[in-house]
């Protein structure tokens, strides 16, 4: 942080870090070996925000997800959510890789361009061997994972969170602040 910047109260936001996203790729069979599955679909998710060169760098992003689609059979779309947040959804690919290194190309061009701060999370659903299907959620500002399981009437099956917490603990860095397992509601999936 510069002087200015300190005098006049702003402060920079920190750069996500995104090598535990793209760790995600490398864990999948030690993941499978205990019983989660990643469904064939995962989500970016971002706050569009109206500041000088936004649209241009999301242009870019997506113009760049278009040619990886392309070449590696994945389906892409962009959907907004009831809270204004929008999702870049990726489908399909020979495995779980493509999405992941899709998610992460956006996000990394995104932070290069200074854009960071805008991402919310990367979702992935995903099934335990119990056959329960919740989120595997990756938050973009704390570099940490942590699993989300909603219930119908926007409740949230908290035992089967923590569950898939122990079964994840040791792969994954995880939130150990439960207050920060935040909930995601209905997302355009």
């Amino acid at each position: 942080m510069s002087f200015l910047d300190a005098f006049l109260g702003r402060s920079r936001l920190k750069k996500p870090d995104l090598d535990p996203l793209f760790r995600l790729s490398t864990v999948q069979v030690d993941l499978e070996s205990r019983g989660i599955r990643l469904e064939p679909v995962a989500a970016l998710g971002l706050r569009p925000v109206e500041t000088p060169g936004f649209d241009e760098a999301m242009g870019r992003a997506i113009s760049a997800l278009d040619l990886y689609a392309k070449e590696h059979g994945v389906l892409t779309a962009q959907k907004p959510d009831r809270d204004g947040y929008t999702w870049v959804v990726v489908r399909g690919g020979e495995d779980g890789d493509d999405r992941i290194t899709a998610l992460h190309m956006v996000a990394n061009m995104l932070g290069e361009a200074g854009f960071g701060g805008e991402l919310l999370a990367a979702v992935f659903p995903a099934k335990d061997h119990h056959g329960d299907s919740f989120l595997l959620i990756y938050n973009y500002k704390r570099s940490t994972y942590y699993p989300f399981r909603e219930l119908p009437g926007e409740r949230r099956d908290n035992a089967a969170e923590v569950r898939v917490q122990g079964l994840i603990e040791g792969i994954l860095p995880v939130e150990r602040d439960l207050e920060r397992w935040y909930a995601l509601w209905d997302l355009p999936l």
